[in-house]
């Protein structure tokens, strides 16, 4: 089964991502609901950008074991920056180990 995570700007500071269960009627309040501070939905007039990632029971299991998605290649492993990068691809793009 499918999940869906949302991740709004800062949202690692709060425990984002949270999993989203459904819609609800107001998303600002189910922000603040789930720990989001207000002060940070006051900077979006529009309505906060969020990222909303669906991830599948491994990549969850695979998440929450501290592995993480490499952003440049996709594959899972022990994050190395804080571009989540593995070992191979971070030591390619940055140099570092």
């Amino acid at each position: 089964m499918n999940k869906t995570y949302v991740d709004p700007p800062s949202g690692w500071r709060y425990g984002f991502p949270k999993f989203f269960i459904n819609h609800p009627k107001d998303f600002n309040k189910w922000l603040v609901d789930n720990g989001y501070p207000q002060s940070e939905i006051d900077l979006w007039p529009k309505g906060v950008p969020c990222g909303m990632y669906i991830v599948s029971d491994e990549e969850e299991q695979n998440f929450n074991s501290g592995l993480r998605k490499c952003g440049l290649c996709g594959c899972w492993d022990w994050p190395v920056n804080h571009h989540d990068d593995c070992s191979i691809c971070s030591k390619a793009q940055y140099g570092d180990e």
